[in-house]
C-alpha cells in the first residue's frame, strides 16, 4: 500500500529531509515557488523506526536531461552527501543499507540518433546485486557511479521518459520482499512524461517512434497500482530548472498521482540537499514550555514599555496595527501598486506583487520589480522599516547577499516599535530561514559562522520569538512539536497556498 501521507508544511528541503530522517516527522519545505505542485520527502525515520527492520533500500531515479539546468552537477555532490548522512541518523536503526541509482534520459541522445533504451540502470555493476549496492561496503563504487552520471547536453525538453524510468527501478531492481525491510524511491526531475495517446502512436512530426519506442511506455493508472502492489514508498522532488512555468501543472499532478501525497516546488535543486551538515531543531537544546511562558511575561512587560514610549509613532503612517491578509493574485497586487501612494504603501505594495510574482513562477519579474524599487527609494527614506525590509530582498534574492539581508532583516526587529508587528514575523521567518542556511545562505553562513552552534543558538532564539509572538501561526505550530512537555493542539489543515516572503496568513500592513 502507498505510504505516502499528507505533510507539515515547514521549513525547506534540506532542513526536510534531515529532520524526516532524524525524527520520523515529514516536513514539507517553505520557500519561493509557484502555487500548487510539490515535493515529498523522505519519511526514513518513521519507516525504519522498528528496530526489527533490519534493511534500508533507496533507489534514486534521477533526470538526466538537459532541460536540469547548470545545476546538475552541485545535484550529484550533495546526492552523495545526503547518502553519506544516512547512517549517521539515530532515526536509522538498519545494520543493512542498500542504493541503487537509476537515469532517464530523452529517446534521442546528443548525436540525435535513437538509444536503445531512456533508461540507464547506472548502478547494476555486477549481475548478483541487480542495482544496490551496500552503502558500508562499496562507498567507493557508489560515488563514482554517480560522479560518471552524464547529463545531456541538448534535447527536446518537456516531456521526458519518467514514466519509463518509475517502471524500470519499480520492477527491474532487486527489491527485498521481507517485511523487516524499508524501501524507498526518490524520483528527482523537473517533467511529466508524454500524454498517454502517445503508448501506441505518435504525433506525425514523432513518428519514427512507436512500439517499444513509443513517447510514452506505461500509464499512470498502471504506474500508481505498481506502486501499491510493491509496497514501496515513493517520493518526488520537482525542480523548476529550465521548463517553462507552463509545464509544472502536468509535472505535479504527475508525480502527486505516483506520491499520493501534496506536493510543493522548489526554484532550483541545489536548494533541496544544500545544508546536509546542518543540525535539526530537534538536536538543538530542547525549548521547554516554562522558558515559553518566561519568555512572554518578559516580552509582555517589554511591549507595554515600547508601546507607551512610541505612541505617537504607532498613531502615525507607519500604523503598523493596520493589517491585512497578502492577496494571492497577481491582477489584485497590480492594483495595489497602481492604486498607492508613492513612499511607505508604495513600497509595502511591490512586497506584496513580488510575492504574488514568485508563486506564480515569474521570477524575473520579481527579480526586476525589486530592483527598480530599491533604485527609487531616496536616502532621507532608507531607514523606513519598509525599506529596509525591500532593500533586504532586493539583497538577497537580486545582490546574492544573505549576509547583508540577515543585518537588514534584523535592523527591521531591532527598530520596530512592536515586536508583535507583520513585518517582524516575516523577518523572524527569513531570519530562522537565512541562518539555518537556506535560501542560498549556506556557504556565507557556514564562513561567518565556523562554529555552527552560534548561529543555532540564534535559531532557536528566533523560534522562541515565534511561539511567544505569534503562537497561532502556522510556523509557531509547527515549533511547537519540539517543546517538551509537548503543547497540545490539533493538527492543522492546510490548502497549499504559501508565500515566499509572508509566513503562512501572514498579513501585509495597509496605509491608512
Amino acid at each position: 500500500m502507498l505510504q505516502a501521507q499528507q505533510i507539515n508544511k515547514r521549513l525547506t528541503a534540506s532542513s526536510a529531509l534531515r529532520a524526516s530522517l532524524r525524527s520520523g516527522r515529514r516536513i514539507q519545505p517553505y520557500s519561493p515557488r509557484p502555487k500548487g505542485g510539490g515535493v515529498s520527502f523522505f519519511d526514513l525515520g518513521k519507516l525504519n523506526e522498528n528496530p526489527r527492520k533490519s534493511m534500508l533500500q533507496v533507489a534514486l531515479l534521477i533526470d538526466g536531461t538537459s532541460s536540469m539546468g547548470s545545476d546538475f552537477s552541485e545535484l550529484k555532490n550533495e546526492l552523495l552527501e545526503f547518502l553519506k548522512a544516512i547512517p549517521t541518523q539515530s532515526g536509522i536503526r538498519s545494520e543493512k543499507i542498500d542504493v541503487a541509482i537509476v537515469v532517464y534520459r530523452d529517446w534521442l541522445d546528443d548525436k540525435n540518433s535513437l538509444r536503445s533504451s531512456p533508461v540507464e540502470f547506472a548502478s547494476n555493476v555486477n549481475e548478483s546485486s541487480r542495482g544496490f549496492l551496500s552503502l558500508k561496503d562499496n562507498p567507493d563504487t557508489i560515488r563514482n557511479v554517480i560522479n560518471g552520471i552524464k547529463q545531456e547536453t541538448d534535447g527536446p525538453g518537456a516531456p521526458e521518459q519518467v514514466d519509463r524510468g518509475i517502471y524500470f527501478t519499480l520492477t527491474r531492481l532487486r527489491w527485498s520482499r521481507s517485511r523487516q525491510s524499508a524501501r524507498v524511491m526518490l524520483i528527482v526531475g523537473d517533467s511529466s512524461p508524454w500524454s498517454e495517446a502517445y503508448i501506441k502512436s505518435s504525433p506525425s512530426e514523432f513518428k519514427q517512434f512507436s512500439g517499444e519506442t513509443s513517447l510514452r511506455g506505461h500509464s499512470t493508472k498502471l504506474l500508481v497500482k505498481l506502486v501499491k502492489d510493491t509496497g514501496i514508498n515513493v517520493y518526488a522532488i520537482r525542480s523548476e530548472s529550465t521548463q517553462q512555468p507552463s509545464t509544472h501543472v502536468d509535472t505535479n499532478r504527475f508525480f502527486e498521482q505516483i506520491t499520493a501525497a501534496l506536493n510543493l516546488t522548489q526554484p532550483s535543486l541545489h536548494d533541496h540537499f544544500s545544508d546536509l551538515d546542518q543540525l535539526t531543531l530537534i538536536e538543538m537544546n530542547g525549548i521547554t514550555k516554562d522558558e515559553i511562558e518566561s519568555r512572554r511575561k518578559i516580552a509582555d512587560s517589554k511591549i507595554a514599555v515600547r508601546k507607551n514610549e512610541t505612541s505617537k509613532l504607532l498613531q502615525s503612517s507607519l500604523a503598523f496595527h493596520q493589517q491585512t491578509e497578502i492577496d494571492d493574485d497577481v491582477s489584485k497586487a497590480i492594483k495595489r501598486l497602481q492604486t498607492a501612494a508613492q513612499g511607505r504603501d508604495a513600497s509595502l505594495a511591490t512586497i506584496q506583487l513580488s510575492d504574488a510574482l514568485y508563486r506564480t513562477g515569474k521570477k524575473d519579474d520579481a527579480h526586476k520589480l525589486l530592483k527598480s524599487a530599491v533604485a527609487r527609494i531616496d536616502a532621507a527614506s532608507r531607514s523606513d522599516l519598509v525599506n529596509v525590509e525591500l532593500i533586504a530582498l532586493h539583497s538577497l534574492f537580486n545582490e546574492k547577499k544573505p549576509l547583508q539581508a540577515a543585518e537588514q532583516f534584523e535592523t527591521i526587529l531591532k527598530k520596530s516599535p512592536s515586536p508583535t508587528t507583520a513585518a517582524c514575523q516575516r523577518a523572524t521567518w527569513m531570519l530562522i530561514r537565512l541562518y539555518l542556511g537556506e535560501l542560498g545562505a549556506h556557504s556565507a553562513m557556514k564562513q561567518k559562522y565556523e562554529e555552527p552552534t552560534k548561529r543555532y543558538d540564534l535559531v532557536r532564539d528566533h523560534v522562541l520569538n515565534m511561539l511567544v509572538f505569534w503562537p497561532q501561526s502556522a510556523e509557531a505550530k509547527y515549533f511547537a512539536s519540539f517543546v517538551s512537555p509537548q503543547i497540545p493542539g490539533k493538527d492543522e489543515q492546510f490548502d497549499g497556498k504559501l508565500e515566499f516572503l509572508v509566513p503562512t496568513r501572514a498579513p501585509i500592513e495597509k496605509q491608512k
